[in-house]
């Protein structure tokens, strides 16, 4: 549930898988959204284009205030852009 996988290498193939697992099943455990994009950056951060990163922060913001009670923090993922 918070491993991503090892064979997204297409740019969009990536964004879309990432976004339609947090929105259809990390909406249900806002606790795994920062281990699930950990993951994700920690496979994938040399790969990612700034215009991900920026969606995968925004999504995990989606995240937060989706489920205000729990801290989903995004930070590593802007700092891949800077």
């Amino acid at each position: 549930m918070k491993r991503a996988p090892n064979d997204l290498n297409d740019p969009e193939k990536r964004v879309a898988y990432v976004r339609n697992h947090i929105e259809w099943f990390l909406k249900n455990h806002p606790d795994a959204v920062e281990e699930f994009l950990n993951d994700v950056e920690s496979k994938y951060a040399s790969k990612l284009a700034v215009a991900e990163v920026e969606e995968l922060a925004a999504l995990c913001e989606k995240a937060i205030l989706a489920k205000k009670s729990a801290e989903i923090p995004c930070n590593s993922l802007v700092d891949l852009i800077n």
